[in-house]
């Protein structure tokens, strides 16, 4: 029996792309291109955003608050490719450190961060949990779940809930309930053929006696907006911040299950950040030495909203220009931009306030590079201040709060990324507080291009 392919009423197409190789040949002997040399300046542009010391996040002056923490921000960007604000933060007491004894993030490489992922199956006559089950993500690599049929959830075979034993075929709703919807998904009924990425409202119907598969991938953030560590699985407020499968009788249109999936991020006692017998690209064992956790707290960020005004302008909060930056090549290939004195807006914008330095601002640009496989390519950075590095929309680099000179690493071989591809990385700094320095420290071997600015509203000036 062949297996079923989901009938979409709404939903949209994947756009199936192909990748262009346009080879250079030597016609009438005509000599063949050279590859072009590496420059020898990367001008890299982004935008600056001032702020008044009024603001609840700037202006830190109480040491008790100061340092560097961790896991302030979500894993992934946004829609909007924006970090969010997930106030989960810890302090740093002693570094991680790769195999060549670089300071890493804590958990620098592919996937999701650990935790799990909850299932609850529902009989919605009833009301009744038909049960609930975990799929744990101890390796950072889950980017997806099956809620039909998974090995990894025990017990739970779908085909005793949704299965021959139905007489109808049955309709079925997906809504992210979390701030009313967003996020893109992909569905695949157990043919491997994906119905196209979805977002709030997706309706398909299917066979109930055919369904052999369900499996949902995360494609951005929003499918996988995090609950707070240890809240409890009966918690209607946890239950509404899941995304829901909800299940119709075509004939009647009862609402005859309701599948709720939702994923928390582990409590911070129980992380486990070493990737145990993990590679890179390369065959490498990653092979990273632990550092330690102090105290939680949330690096000197009052909330989720006023960390939502960090990197996007908002008239009376702050003004905004453009900025740019230039990396210099030196004999080894690495590009550097090193200055123990970045305060680019001095006098500029809401002014100095009669401080010395304009010292309340935020500075984001994108980029953009291809990934060579085993070629050593990299990228650091070292700050007093808040900087957070994204990578194909994953947190590569986290030096949340505000800490003494601190350094982070990433080798882009352990990031699973594709040989050849295109990709973007995000970068995103704070200066907070009134200090005679302001460190910003960066050196990679990427060859990066400014990718498309950031929307900003008429630069306030």
């Amino acid at each position: 029996m062949a297996r079923p392919r989901f009938l979409s009423t709404r939903s949209t197409l994947v756009a199936l792309g192909y990748v262009g190789v346009i080879a250079v040949v030597a016609v009438n002997n005509a000599p063949v291109r050279a590859q072009d040399a590496p420059p020898d300046v990367i001008n890299l542009s982004g935008v600056i955003r001032d702020f008044l010391p009024s603001h609840p996040d700037f202006a830190i002056t109480d040491p008790a608050v100061m340092g560097h923490y961790v896991r302030n921000v979500s894993p992934m960007l946004d829609s909007t490719e924006r970090p969010v604000f997930i106030d989960t933060g810890q302090e740093v007491t002693s570094q991680w450190y790769d195999k060549d004894g670089n300071p890493i993030a804590p958990y620098a490489g592919p996937g999701l961060p650990g935790g799990h992922f909850d299932v609850d199956v529902y009989n919605e006559p009833s009301t009744n949990e038909l049960f609930h089950e975990h799929q744990y993500d101890d390796k950072h690599n889950i980017t997806y779940i099956d809620v039909v049929n998974n090995p990894l959830l025990e017990g739970s075979d779908f085909d005793t809930v949704i299965g021959s034993s139905y007489p109808n075929n049955l309709r079925m709703e997906f809504l992210n309930v979390h701030n009313g919807g967003g996020g893109t998904y992909t569905f695949d009924a157990g043919d491997g053929v994906l119905t196209g990425n979805t977002a709030d409202g997706f309706t398909t119907t299917f066979d109930p006696a055919l369904l052999t598969q369900l499996r949902v991938s995360f494609v951005a953030l929003e499918a996988l907006r995090p609950t707070k560590p240890g809240t409890s699985q009966g918690d209607a407020v946890d239950r509404d911040d899941s995304f829901h499968l909800r299940m119709f009788d075509v004939i009647t249109d009862a609402m005859v299950y309701e599948v709720a999936v939702y994923h928390h991020f582990k409590k911070n006692e129980e992380i486990q950040d070493i990737p145990e017998g993990q590679e890179d690209a390369c065959g490498v064992p990653i092979n990273d030495t632990a550092g330690t956790y102090g105290s939680l707290g949330g690096g000197a960020i009052t909330d989720a909203g006023s960390f939502d005004q960090w990197f996007r302008d908002e008239l009376g909060t702050n003004q905004s220009t453009g900025h740019s930056i230039a990396l210099q090549r030196d004999p080894e290939g690495v590009y550097e931009y090193m200055t123990d004195d970045f305060f680019p807006i001095d006098g500029q914008l809401q002014g100095n306030g009669g401080d010395p330095h304009n010292n309340y601002f935020t500075y984001t640009f994108a980029a953009t590079f291809t990934y060579s496989e085993c070629t050593s390519q990299f990228f650091e950075f070292e700050s007093n201040d808040d900087a957070w590095v994204y990578i194909d929309d994953k947190l590569a680099i986290d030096l949340g709060g505000v800490p003494t000179p601190s350094k982070q690493y990433v080798a882009l071989d352990r990031l699973g990324l594709v040989d050849g591809q295109e990709y973007t990385l995000n970068f995103f700094f704070a200066h907070r507080r009134e200090a005679a320095n302001s460190f910003f420290r960066m050196r990679t071997n990427l060859v990066l291009a400014t990718a498309d600015l950031p929307a900003v509203t008429g630069f306030y000036d």
